[in-house]
């Protein structure tokens, strides 16, 4: 029998913070929608929106406006808007066993948002644009992964370089979500509550837009031998790669990409979705944007697709306005939270459960289309 949640409030709400934070208290910290991007990666329960504390003439230079504005510190601090928060910190034994108490949470769900997104619009609970824990209420827990992203909403020269300089945030959040990665690896082999809660294929993750780059870039700087002990304890259920604004040959048999990347992502992940459309505006425009891909290079996987993958057994590609979200949606980029992609989301962890111990290896005849 599932029990189902009743309530669900800040206390059993949790985040993974690849920002800067400023401690509070014993186990207490404070971060904000500009908090710098750090490669520790830290997690996060309790967390809430609060007024910020007044900024003094030093500490506003110190911690680039991680205060409010009071009095003459004003021409010090400048007027920006920035949301801030306080959260308690918990080690990742402390997550599993807060989780394990959770009445009917059976899976986890890492939630990798794309660019230009603020805390305040992912973190769970807080009715943000991309706040998804309310769709997959109440069975899945969704844990928003936090990066220094930045924020820029116009087209012109400015979006542009917002979107270079976010590139290079999400390099040093793959350094930060390899090293989660790395914890968890040693967190089950130890903990057999860490093992029952977020190994076994119970810990998914759901990677959007930049947020697919993050990932790239994450397994790209697995060792092989971290890849193995993956293997052997630590393994992600289901890799979902919605509308990827990352490489298209991640996954092209004979690449250098799929060498590096591909044949390292299909091995530490159960099964790995990859969604694209060619409806897709956002990823159309930004592969013609010749500034990021002259330094980059091409980066439209959602957009065209990975081609032919009959070579990677656990890998289901999807044409989404085909085979899942239906025609005349406002933005075939960001549908996270439509009802028909979150049934087949929940459907896809559903089947990764039952897959069994000898399944999900990666390098035999295709279960998922392959055009």
């Amino acid at each position: 029998q599932i029990l189902h949640l009743t309530t669900m409030d800040s206390s059993n709400t949790f985040a993974l913070l690849c920002v800067k934070t400023t401690q509070i208290g014993v186990r207490k910290v404070a971060f904000n929608d500009r908090s710098l991007a750090i490669k520790k990666p830290i997690i996060v329960t309790n967390i809430r929106e609060v007024d910020p504390p007044c900024c003094t003439a030093t500490s506003c230079l110190r911690t680039l406006c991680l205060c409010g504005f009071c009095g003459l510190v004003d021409a010090c601090c400048g007027k920006a808007v920035v949301s801030y928060y306080e959260a308690e910190e918990v080690t990742l034994a402390a997550f599993a066993k807060r989780v394990s108490e959770m009445k009917g949470i059976t899976d986890v769900l890492l939630w990798q948002h794309g660019f230009t997104n603020v805390p305040s619009e992912v973190l769970s609970l807080m009715g943000g644009s991309n706040d998804l824990q309310g769709v997959y209420k109440p069975n899945i827990l969704v844990v928003p992964v936090i990066w220094n992203s930045v924020v820029i909403r116009s087209v012109s020269i400015a979006e542009q370089l917002g979107y270079v300089v976010d590139r290079v945030r999400a390099e040093i959040t793959a350094t930060c979500l390899r090293n989660f990665f790395l914890q968890a690896n040693t967190e089950c082999k130890k903990n057999p509550l860490a093992k029952k809660v977020i190994g076994s294929g119970n810990l998914h993750i759901l990677a959007h837009s930049m947020g697919c780059y993050v990932f790239f870039k994450m397994v790209e700087g697995l060792k092989p031998e971290e890849v193995k002990m993956s293997l052997d304890c630590f393994k992600f259920g289901l890799i979902i790669l919605k509308q990827a604004n990352a490489p298209p040959d991640w996954f092209k048999n004979g690449t250098k990409n799929f060498e590096n990347v591909g044949s390292k992502t299909v091995q530490i992940g159960k099964r790995v979705i990859v969604t694209w459309t060619r409806s897709d505006a956002v990823l159309e425009k930004l592969s013609n944007l010749s500034i990021a891909t002259n330094i980059y290079g091409p980066n439209d996987l959602g957009y065209k697709g990975p081609g032919d993958t009959k070579h990677i057994s656990n890998l289901l590609q999807i044409n989404a306005t085909a085979e899942i979200v239906p025609p005349g949606l406002k933005s075939y980029h960001s549908y996270q939270r439509h009802p028909t992609w979150v049934e087949f989301t929940k459907k896809q962890i559903k089947a990764v459960k039952e897959m069994k111990s000898s399944q999900g290896n990666g390098m035999y005849p295709n279960v998922g289309s392959s055009a």
